[in-house]
């Protein structure tokens, strides 16, 4: 299953989720909202001996300043619900069956077969998967017996060369084109 199709199935999830963190932001966007009302009743109360242009003026800032707070909100919330999205579909793609995901390292290192080298995996990776790669890629690549601080996926040593192909990595080179289409899935208005 390709990082493209995990992010549409998380962004079709995540979207009941989006919806509650926004109504819990639209929520505190009234609050602010009233409490701006509120002072800026207080204000015209307190400005009678001022010009009607200067309270205008002052009631309208007092509004803006309310209102910018209020997006301000709404994009925080907006921007923690993507992070979560991303997270979720790091940890799906860990989760993946076996067969699946033996299938995608296999195929992402043949990638790099012709270098050869050492292949390094996480910690669960290493106890799952790291017996049946040196299997399946014998006198080609060997596989570090000391695992590596990666969510999943491997680095690979090749000579003085480093190959990043870690799950966070490929996903991290995936998230600037994504992130525009996972907000419009999310946040569709």
């Amino acid at each position: 299953m390709s990082i493209e199709a995990i992010t549409k199935r998380i962004s079709n999830e995540a979207k009941a989720y989006a919806a509650e963190q926004l109504k819990q932001a639209e929520v505190e966007v009234e609050e602010i909202l009233q409490k701006a009302r509120i002072k800026a009743e207080q204000v015209l109360k307190d400005a009678e001996n001022l010009t009607e242009k200067d309270t205008k003026t002052l009631v309208e800032r007092r509004k803006s300043v309310a209102d910018l707070e209020g997006r301000k909100m709404q994009l925080n919330a907006k921007q923690e619900v993507i992070k979560e999205s991303f997270e979720e579909a790091i940890e799906r793609f860990k989760n993946l069956e076996e067969e699946k995901y033996m299938k995608f390292l296999t195929s992402r290192l043949s990638q790099f077969v012709d270098g050869g080298g050492e292949v390094q995996l996480s910690a669960g990776d290493l106890d799952k998967y790291g017996k049946k790669l040196e299997e399946e890629f014998a006198g080609k690549f060997t596989v570090s017996k000391e695992p590596v601080n990666i969510e999943g996926g491997f680095l690979l040593k090749q000579d003085k060369i480093s190959i990043n192909a870690s799950i966070e990595k490929l996903l991290e080179d995936q998230k600037s084109k994504l992130v525009g289409e996972v907000a419009k899935r999310l946040f569709a208005e």
